[in-house]
């Protein structure tokens, strides 16, 4: 199912239990942002939303329709025998949503991961042992949470080959399959100066009116209380007086 935008904005209110959907043209599918931590942002509180791990993960139904098994029918990879279900965890076979890139989906599948398989299952990151896969990998979205204005994106993919044996070449006949590194890509956003200043001026200066004039009234309420208090209390002294005399 799709569902989620395409990332210029989100919903209002966010709510840090919630999954944020989001629509990622590069993958053809939707992608659920969990949150992880608040972050400033230029002077702006937002929250960051990370992309988690069961996002390519095929033993959880919810991805169960990204598991293609065309994909390991033609290439076994990873000690794992042809005609298997499921890529490992971690990978994402976009061979067939990518036009042109379908027509090479019958030799060399186009396989999707985080930078130097971040997150990936253990079979997977041992493959290549020279990686060091760090948070610096992760993506990350931030995002202001009352309007639902992105702060700053950090979108981190890496494309593979899912490479395979091929007897009749003889530099391929002893290779491992599996998904070789190809490139990784690193595309950034962050929100310039002018929606900065419009989030100041449009959200967080009327707020601070209003705690200014809550406090005031407050403040005068106080004081109205404490007259009527005094004079109250003037009041049933005289009665008291009265009373006595």
């Amino acid at each position: 199912m799709l569902e989620g935008t395409d990332g210029d904005y989100f919903k209002s209110f966010l709510d840090k239990t919630e999954r944020v959907p989001l629509y990622v043209d590069d993958i053809c599918r939707t992608t659920q942002f969990e949150f992880e931590k608040e972050v400033t942002v230029k002077g702006i509180n937002g929250y960051r939303y990370v992309l988690p791990p069961d996002q390519f993960d095929y033993s959880i139904n919810d991805n169960c329709g990204f598991c293609n098994p065309s994909t390991m029918s033609k290439h076994g990879a990873y000690d794992r025998p042809v005609n298997s279900t499921c890529l490992p965890s971690g990978l994402l076979d976009i061979s067939g949503c990518q036009g042109v890139l379908a027509i090479l989906y019958d030799l060399v599948p186009i396989i999707i991961s985080k930078p130097h398989f971040y997150q990936a299952s253990d079979i997977v990151q041992s493959f290549v042992p020279r990686f060091k896969p760090t948070y610096d990998d992760e993506t990350t979205l931030d995002i202001e949470p009352m309007t639902g204005t992105v702060l700053s994106a950090m979108k981190r993919l890496q494309i593979n080959l899912l490479v395979n044996q091929f007897p009749s070449i003889a530099s391929y006949s002893v290779i491992r399959p599996g998904a070789y590194p190809l490139v990784w890509l690193n595309e950034s956003f962050l929100m310039d100066d002018g929606t900065r200043d419009d989030l100041r001026s449009s959200l967080f200066t009327p707020q601070k009116t209003v705690n200014i004039i809550c406090w005031c009234a407050v403040g005068v309420g106080g004081r109205k209380i404490r007259s009527n208090l005094i004079l109250s209390h003037k009041g049933y002294c005289q009665v008291v007086s009265i009373h006595v005399l």
